[in-house]
């Protein structure tokens, strides 16, 4: 019975076993061996059901296969070391070349934080320079709107002296043309019964021609003083105004026979176009006349000998009366139909001497359409002629 440790584990406990074992001489089936590395088995002998007879003990040479062992463990020893070099290499490689990337990053990193850093500090820069100017420029405005505010206290104050000088002129105009009223209806009176001959012939004709003369100044220097005495009234709404049925189409007629002396004088053709249909219009009839004859008058003196003025009154569509006066003479331009429109005022001072005139035609018969609820408009140009048209509502105010 062999002595092995595995042939007797084997006997005591019934069951196989195996262990390797090194024999420096071993006795094989070919014959004797030397130096053999050897798997020994074990395998207990047992019939069936009954007890252990023996043990059967199984040798293999395994010297082949731990020769290639031992070589692919050298060839591991070798080879390993060779690739964990590599691998190092290769892994220093990567790892130099990722240094390089994140020196370059960090380097870009550094840039771009320095060039934050400096965009930082120039939106500083420009916050503090954008606040400085915010409040220069609040201090100016503030100083630009006190300014203001005193130049508009100074305008009011100014307006409302100039209203009051205004006022008082018109006051001072109105009081003056009443005393010179007085004294002229006397001349004008007397002028009347003298140019009559009322008393008795006059001896000389020379005085009769005085007298008519006198008497027709008179009568222009009266009419110039209640133009005065109603753009006064207009200024100051102090206007007053009767009440009553006017003639449109008699007060028409009537205002073209008041200016058709004029017209022939200058050589002028006066014409008139009147609607049929025309209604009667509750006003003051003094007022209707003086507009007409106002405009009427202005048409003729501004139009050129051979020229034309022609007055058309009819209804509009609305049932307002519309009166229309069209000439064709010298016209003015934008700048002339402003001045125009300013009492006392010429457009141009050498029409003032060629056209003699107070200058209160044109305000007065705009403040007296005003005055009736009216819309007076003006349309001219330069070298064709101008046309005027007033509105009227059927009943004034």
């Amino acid at each position: 019975m062999s002595k092995s440790p595995g042939f007797i584990s084997a006997a005591r406990h019934e069951t196989p076993a195996s262990k390797h074992i090194f024999r420096d001489a071993f006795n094989a089936f070919e014959g004797k061996v030397m130096d053999r590395n050897l798997v020994a088995t074990y395998l207990p002998i047992r019939p069936e059901g009954g007890s252990l007879e023996g043990v059967f003990e199984l040798y293999s040479d395994v010297s082949p296969l731990l020769g290639k062992i031992n070589e692919t463990t050298v060839k591991l020893g070798l080879g390993l070391p060779l690739l964990f070099a590599m691998l190092y290499a290769a892994l220093f490689l990567i790892v130099r070349r990722a240094d390089r990337i994140l020196q370059r990053q960090y380097v870009d990193l550094e840039h771009e934080i320095g060039e934050r850093r400096r965009a930082q500090e120039e939106i500083h820069k420009a916050r503090e320079d954008l606040e400085n100017r915010v409040e220069q420029r609040t201090r100016q405005l503030t100083f630009e709107i006190s300014e203001h505010k005193n130049t508009e206290r100074e305008l009011i104050n100014a307006k409302e002296k100039a209203v009051l000088a205004n006022r008082a002129k018109s006051e001072f105009l109105a009081t003056m043309s009443h005393e010179l009223r007085t004294p002229l209806n006397a001349i004008i009176g007397f002028s009347q019964m003298m140019k009559d001959e009322l008393f008795g012939p006059l001896k000389n004709d020379s005085y009769k021609g005085y007298a008519t003369d006198i008497h027709a100044s008179g009568e222009h220097l009266l009419g110039l003083i209640v133009d005065i005495l109603d753009i006064s009234a207009i200024e100051t709404g102090q206007l007053e105004m009767l009440k009553e049925e006017v003639d449109l189409a008699k007060a028409a007629t009537a205002s073209i026979r008041l200016v058709y002396a004029q017209a022939k004088k200058g050589g002028v053709r006066l014409s008139s176009v009147i609607a049929d249909d025309l209604p009667t219009l509750i006003a003051e009839e003094r007022h209707i006349k003086q507009v007409l004859v106002n405009l009427l008058s202005n048409a003729v003196k501004f139009t050129p000998e051979g020229g034309s003025v022609t007055l058309d009154v009819r209804l509009d569509k609305g049932g307002a009366a519309r009166f229309t006066i069209t000439d064709t003479g010298i016209g003015m331009d934008e700048t002339g139909i402003e001045i125009a429109f300013k009492p006392f005022s010429q457009v141009d001072s050498a029409l003032s001497r060629k056209y003699e005139g107070s200058g209160l035609g044109l305000p007065l018969a705009r403040g007296l359409v005003e005055s009736l609820g009216g819309v007076l408009e003006l349309e001219s140009k330069p070298g064709v002629g101008t046309k005027v048209s007033v509105h009227l509502p059927p009943r004034a105010r």
